[in-house]
């Protein structure tokens, strides 16, 4: 008897294998998944709800800088805050709310690159970032939660090789419910349970286009950071009054380019915790100046030797005279 089904040969088999592969290869090597995440898929309104941006390599990839541009549908949600806790970034900027175009922009670097979750990873360590969303009062409905186009990565080449990216949105339902007024809604009880300032972090100055900057980052596990404020001071400080503070981002321009200052960093978290990290003087002059300046105790010596010395030459004229 005959066997009446079709057997493909063997080395077509392997032929398709190995076409399969390779174009699975062109065209899925550096790519890079933007994917949402929420705690549930059904909103009242007036409720305010986190969303996760999240990242997922495939296949495993190395890329070391992103720029995401988060697009909201402003018509039913608003964008109530961003949360930094936990991420894997380091943000080149504070995260910017776009409230009147529904866009909520960030970007930041991952310093030695990022590969993918580790095996045993439950997940926890691809977080980019927390969109804090509140749905406006309306009827029930829909809303859309997605990524915008012009959203990039790159990889860790030294050649800022961008990196294929693919985006899953997110759809939520919204029902007509009005919630509490008294609701404390899971952002803000995270932000009443903060008591613990910012991680430490050490500053550094850096030298680019023959401009000295200062960079800096640190991490807050619970809100966040919310932002950095910097003050440079020829005198060394035990207390800065708040107007003295200064705005900055990550990366910043001194304003004293003979280094001869100290410069105070303040991270603040979304709880207003704080943590200040200190920069000395860089310029030994600066250095001796101010010890002798600062060290009263020398200045008290030093008066009475003077005086000391005038003293004991008007006891030695009066008693020659």
């Amino acid at each position: 008897m005959t066997n009446s089904k079709f057997q493909i040969p063997n080395f077509i088999i392997l032929l398709l294998t190995i076409v399969i592969g390779f174009l699975f290869t062109i065209t899925g090597v550096h790519a890079v998944e933007l994917y949402l995440e929420s705690s549930q898929f059904e909103y009242s309104s007036n409720e305010i709800f986190s969303v996760d941006i999240r990242l997922n390599l495939i296949p495993l990839e190395n890329i070391n800088a992103l720029e995401v541009y988060l697009s909201f549908d402003r018509d039913v949600l608003e964008a109530v805050d961003f949360s930094t806790a936990n991420s894997i970034l380091t943000f080149i900027k504070n995260p910017v709310i776009d409230e009147q175009n529904g866009v909520i922009n960030f970007s930041g670097i991952i310093p030695g690159g990022y590969t993918g979750r580790l095996a045993g990873d439950p997940g926890k360590s691809n977080l980019l970032g927390t969109a804090i969303l509140q749905v406006k009062k309306q009827e029930n409905g829909t809303a859309l939660i997605s990524f915008l186009t012009n959203s990039q990565t790159f990889l860790n080449d030294g050649q800022g090789t961008k990196a294929i990216l693919t985006f899953l949105p997110l759809e939520i339902k919204i029902k007509k419910k009005e919630m509490d007024s008294d609701f404390l809604n899971d952002w803000e009880k995270t932000k009443e349970d903060d008591k613990t300032p910012p991680e430490e972090f050490i500053p550094e100055i850096v030298e680019m286009e023959n401009r000295y900057f200062l960079m800096f980052n640190t991490q807050d596990k619970q809100s966040g950071i919310n932002n950095y404020a910097v003050y440079e001071s020829i005198r060394k400080k035990t207390k800065i009054n708040l107007g003295d503070w200064q705005l900055a981002e990550s990366l910043y321009l001194l304003k004293d380019q003979n280094l001869e200052s100290y410069i105070y960093v303040k991270a603040v978290d979304k709880a207003s915790n704080e943590r200040i990290a200190i920069v000395n003087p860089q310029t030994q002059t600066q250095i001796k100046w101010y010890v002798l300046y600062k060290n009263y105790l020398i200045w008290v010596i030093m008066l009475l030797i003077i005086l000391s010395y005038l003293s004991f030459r008007l006891w030695f004229y009066q008693k020659i005279k």
